[in-house]
């Protein structure tokens, strides 16, 4: 007669060799993927600290041309009282002591007021300096 044949499978054999039973699989578990926060960089706190460093530097370099301008104002005192001063002082004594006191100190006194606008202190200026060469004249004059 005719030739049959029979296939057993994997899973056939498995059964017969079980007793009915399945053999259940155990199922994955499937990890839930939480969805993270981006990580900061871990520099980033050295990061803050040289930001922090150069804003501050740039803050300094601003204040620079202030400072320079009130050490000019300084100077521009010093450079119109000073030669002034040493005037007085070589006044000889024949002079009057009171010669040019007032003015010099109306003038000293507008220079510390005024120190931000020293322009307004011209006239004092002016009347000590007049002052000044008046006293060189006279005492030039009594030297001959």
């Amino acid at each position: 007669m005719g030739d049959v044949s029979i296939e057993m499978r994997g899973n056939l054999v498995n059964q017969l060799v079980n007793g009915h039973e399945t053999v259940k699989k155990k199922p994955k578990k499937r990890k839930t993927k939480i969805p993270r926060e981006p990580s900061k960089p871990r520099n980033q706190g050295n990061e803050t600290q040289i930001l922090d460093a150069i804003q501050s530097v740039i803050q300094e370099s601003e204040k620079v041309p202030e400072k320079l301008q009130k050490q000019e104002d300084n100077m521009l005192i010093i450079m119109l009282v000073e030669p002034a001063t040493r005037i007085t002082a070589t006044i000889s004594s024949n002079a009057p002591l009171s010669l040019g006191v007032t003015d010099y100190h109306a003038c000293r006194t507008c220079y510390k007021d005024y120190i931000d606008d020293i322009l307004k202190c011209t006239l004092f200026t002016r009347s000590y300096y007049d002052c000044i060469q008046r006293a060189k004249q006279q005492t030039s004059s009594a030297d001959m």
